[in-house]
């Protein structure tokens, strides 16, 4: 029993999970990938726990409020973790308010061992409903999204959805 706690905690002890920055790349070392970004693309963001890394794009598009952030956790995706619209098997968007008159939306992809979550806030498109998202008429009730605002908010962020699921399989 000593003898797997020891080699336990040498293997613990070998997996560097900190963030390294090189030759203008940002690299972290999850279980089965090596993330690379580049530094001229991304920061590293304070992270407030050890299983969890912090990045944040930053470049805004004219549609962000706020640049994007994504964080990787370094352990499998827990059921709890998979909610909101599922996409495919291992992809999942939840869209919500958090300041009236902004749209957020979180994508989190499982990729087995560990996984990846997105967060991004909106500005409202010109089409957009705007009883949803319109802070002249804010109240509690208006932070909740029926089901057809939120079909109709998946079908108007559609492009963003895929470019941030792109990133996500692509980057992370």
């Amino acid at each position: 029993m000593k003898r797997i706690i020891l080699l336990t905690v040498l293997f613990l002890s070998a997996c560097d999970f900190s963030t390294q920055e090189t030759n203008g790349t940002l690299t972290l070392q999850a279980t089965g990938k090596k993330i690379e970004l580049l530094s001229i693309d991304w920061e590293k963001v304070d992270d407030s726990a050890d299983f969890a890394k912090n990045y944040s794009e930053k470049k805004l598009s004219s549609l962000q409020e706020y640049k994007r952030m994504v964080t990787v956790f370094l352990n499998p995706m827990a059921e709890d973790r998979r909610i909101g619209e599922q996409l495919t098997s291992t992809e999942y968007v939840e869209m919500f308010i958090v300041t009236p008159g902004l749209l957020t939306m979180q994508i989190r992809i499982d990729k087995g061992e560990y996984w990846v979550m997105s967060r991004d806030t909106y500005k409202p498109k010109e089409k957009m409903i705007s009883n949803a998202l319109d802070s002249s008429d804010f109240s509690v009730s208006s932070l909740v999204l029926t089901d057809s605002e939120r079909a109709l908010l998946m079908s108007d962020y559609q492009a963003e959805i895929d470019e941030t699921r792109f990133l996500l399989n692509s980057k992370f």
